[in-house]
């Protein structure tokens, strides 16, 4: 028979791990609708005005990733 203060000891722990996994989720989140309202802002600021929106959207996306560059071909 497990000791009760194991018992908790073992769900403290787990919760401690649930709450770690969705601190990471929350962040990610945020990361990502950081990353979009950037890329609204500069399609607001620059109608008709593709290279702007293109860059800020590599920007974030190297930035989300993690990456150490990020490239955009011109379409063929």
């Amino acid at each position: 028979m497990r000791k009760p203060h194991a018992d908790l000891e073992q769900q403290l722990e787990n919760c401690r791990r649930d709450l770690a996994e969705a601190r990471e989720h929350l962040s990610e989140a945020l990361e990502q609708q950081t990353a979009t309202s950037e890329v609204l802002q500069v399609i607001s600021s620059s109608p008709g005005e593709l290279e702007p929106v293109f860059q800020s959207m590599l920007e974030n996306a190297v930035r989300i990733c993690e990456a150490v560059f990020g490239t955009m071909l011109p379409a063929a």
